[in-house]
This record gives structure tokens, sequence and C-alpha cells, in this order.
């Protein structure tokens, strides 16, 4: 039950040492409505990296403001990551053990988010 994350992959999916990338997740919705925010410059995806194959590089990012995006029970929409400013590159071949949290609100407005594990592989 509650909020998941499923079909977790970079983008594009076949990674060479070099490329820059983003993460892909599916949101299923098995909870109350949730909101988040959702736009060109910002995403509630982010990833953390628990070897060295990749890294997280941050630049100017821009500062247009986006509505939040609202997901009722039952609903599920697939979204991407980082937001803007924030770059993934991978930098080494090998397996690559990833950590995906999507940042959200419940329905009376608390803060949640919702961890979940994955490995994708450079070459």
């Amino acid at each position: 039950m509650g909020v998941d994350l499923i079909n977790i992959h970079p983008s594009p999916s076949h990674l060479k040492a070099g490329s820059k990338f983003e993460i892909l997740a599916t949101v299923v919705n098995n909870s109350s409505t949730i909101m988040f925010v959702a736009g060109a410059c910002h995403s509630p995806l982010s990833a953390f990296f628990r070897s060295f194959n990749a890294v997280i590089r941050h630049t100017q990012g821009c500062t247009t403001t986006s509505p939040p995006f609202k997901l009722k029970p039952g609903e599920q929409v697939s979204v991407a990551g980082p937001s803007s400013g924030t770059i993934y590159q991978a930098v080494k071949a090998g397996q690559t053990p990833a950590t995906a949290t999507l940042y959200h609100q419940t329905e009376d407005g608390k803060p949640a988010n919702v961890t979940k594990p994955f490995v994708f592989t450079i070459s």
C-alpha cells in the first residue's frame, strides 16, 4: 500500500562512461491523493549513487515555479529527475547501485517521501 516507485531506470538506457543521464520512474499511488512539484525546472525525483561509477554535479538551474501536480488514488505517472541545476554523469563502467527518492506531500499537506533501491549498468 501507499506510494511506490516502479520501473526505475536511467535514460538513456545504454549508458557509457562520460555520458550525462537522468533517472525515470513510475509513481504508483495506492494511497490518498498526493501532490508533488513537477515542471520544466523542478522534479520530485532524485537519486543517490552508492558507488563511484556515477556522480552528481551542480550547475546554475532555472528559477521558474511549477504548479503542484496531483496524483489521485489508483493513478500512476512517469517522472524524470533530477531537477534543473543538477546533472547525473556516468564516470566508470560497472554495476551501479543507487537509491531513488520521490518527495511529495500528503493530501493534508504534510511532507513525505518514498525511497527505493535500484541497480543499473554503465558500459
